[in-house]
């Protein structure tokens, strides 16, 4: 078998997951670009960089990953309002609790960002981990997997992946003596479930509409809201923590709710494309 037919079996993904992962790991533990700029750029413009040069030497377009114009419209609409939505439903729950709890919560914007910063690591940034992410793990992986298995299982497995790609940050506060082994354990697990849930249902936008796009716009919205916007009390007590509790447990529900929402709504785009 020749290279180029190697990397386009399941065997190609795989190897550039490992590669994209030893970038951002280095970016993480060695050269820290998040201390330094607040941002880990590097290893994600790489990893952009990676599935580009991927795509190219295995002969396979954009197109392959659904990054393309069809449905574009509706679904960059549809993954708007539900990042929205989701958004305003997980903020609200975690504001009135507080509320309730008379610690005088207050919606900030995030100070630590300045305009210029907004632009480049928030806005840029986000941008390219949305396109590196997405591209990876929503384009390539489930389009591999999805000729080896039912797409539910594909899905499913890409997610898991995607939930274990974002636990060296919970490592990186245990080594810098942020958090004990109890906690990581623990915050590991509850990150890998939480981006896992994104993960899938991301999958699950891009398998009914047939447009990366819808995955891209939903992941970019949620993480530029959740890095500008804060909500802020008199002291981070154990109140604090039950409202981020809360936050997440609004988060699992919407998700059930938005796989629904997501079936209807594409059934619609259907029949307006036709």
């Amino acid at each position: 078998m020749s290279l180029k037919n190697h990397l386009s079996s399941s065997f190609g993904v795989f190897y550039l997951l490992i590669v994209c992962l030893l970038f951002r790991l280095l970016d993480i533990f060695v050269w820290k670009m998040d201390e330094k700029i607040g941002e880990i750029i590097l290893s994600k413009t790489i990893g952009l960089i990676l599935i580009i040069l991927f795509l190219i030497f295995t002969n396979k377009s954009i197109n392959y990953i659904h990054l393309r114009k069809i449905n574009l419209k509706p679904s960059i609409t549809l993954a708007f309002l539900l990042a929205i939505l989701a958004l305003l439903m997980c903020y609200s729950v975690k504001y009135i609790f507080l509320l309730s709890t008379k610690t005088e919560p207050v919606i900030a914007f995030n100070n630590q960002y300045t305009i210029l910063s907004i632009f480049l690591f928030v806005f840029i940034g986000n941008l390219i981990n949305t396109l590196m992410e997405e591209g990876l793990f929503r384009g390539l992986m489930i389009q591999t997997f999805i000729n080896k298995m039912p797409f539910w299982v594909a899905n499913l497995l890409q997610s898991i992946i995607f939930g274990l790609w974002h636990i060296p940050w919970i490592i990186k506060e245990y080594t810098t003596g942020k958090i004990n082994m109890g906690t990581m354990l623990s915050n590991s697990l509850l990150y890998t479930l939480i981006s896992g849930i994104m993960g899938f249902i991301m999958g699950y936008m891009v398998y009914r509409t047939k447009n990366l796009w819808t995955s891209i716009t939903w992941h970019f919205v949620w993480n530029c809201t959740m890095n500008l916007f804060i909500i802020k009390t008199l002291s981070h007590s154990e109140l604090y923590q039950i409202s981020d509790i809360l936050f997440w447990l609004m988060f699992l529900l919407f998700s059930a709710l938005s796989i629904v929402i997501t079936y209807y709504s594409t059934r619609r785009i259907e029949r307006v494309v036709q």
